[in-house]
């Protein structure tokens, strides 16, 4: 069975190692959120990753952006901003863009410490 992992901070210190231990594993696919697509090292398969550009802090664009991923089982929460607010408002938007688009979302990952999340 094929797994479907969303990682929001996709390009960041946590996310970018997260996906590539995800590609290199196999039986993923990877969609990772960032505002740039990350840079994996050489040898990294790429083919089932796919990069989304979005703002999380916009939450009809959010919506829109991750309407389409139905087959997300994933969530991996490894983005950061300064303000514990707005880290609660990106995540409060990421997964309620989720829980609308994918029926078989299952489980959701806080990949940092509590001190990122308000």
């Amino acid at each position: 069975m094929t797994r479907a992992a969303l990682i929001l901070g996709a390009r960041g210190v946590t996310g970018t190692p997260l996906a590539e231990c995800l590609l290199r594993q196999g039986g993923w696919n990877v969609y990772g959120v960032s505002r740039s697509a990350p840079v994996y090292s050489p040898g990294t398969p790429t083919a089932a990753f796919r990069h989304l550009p979005v703002d999380l802090t916009d939450r009809p664009a959010t919506r829109v952006a991750l309407a389409e991923l139905a087959d997300v089982t994933h969530v991996f929460y490894c983005a950061n901003h300064a303000d514990g607010r707005i880290n609660a408002a990106m995540m409060e938007n990421a997964l309620d863009a989720v829980e609308a688009a994918a029926p078989g979302f299952a489980n959701l990952n806080l990949m940092q410490g509590t001190k990122y999340y308000g």
